[in-house]
């Protein structure tokens, strides 16, 4: 091998491993808010993740249905 193909192979690598690296950083942060869904509609895990738990499902998006339920101890009590 010469030097420019280890520094393309070692460039790639290191692009894998962060990318490997990232990917599992945000695995378990999916994971953690998955985990503070609780069921209840204003948990702090559903606002992120969705009333139904799908995993990412509404990261990124407001859902107005979700924001303005009322709070679960008014809904029955």
């Amino acid at each position: 091998m010469g030097r420019k193909d280890l520094l393309l192979f070692w460039s790639w690598e290191s692009f894998r491993v962060l990318g490997v690296l990232f990917s599992q950083a945000k695995i378990a942060t999916l994971a953690h808010l998955d985990s503070l869904a609780d069921g209840t509609p204003n948990s702090i895990g559903d606002r992120f993740m969705g009333a139904n738990g799908r995993i990412g499902a509404n990261l990124f998006t407001y859902n107005e249905e979700l924001f303005d339920q009322p709070l679960f101890d008014e809904q029955f009590s």
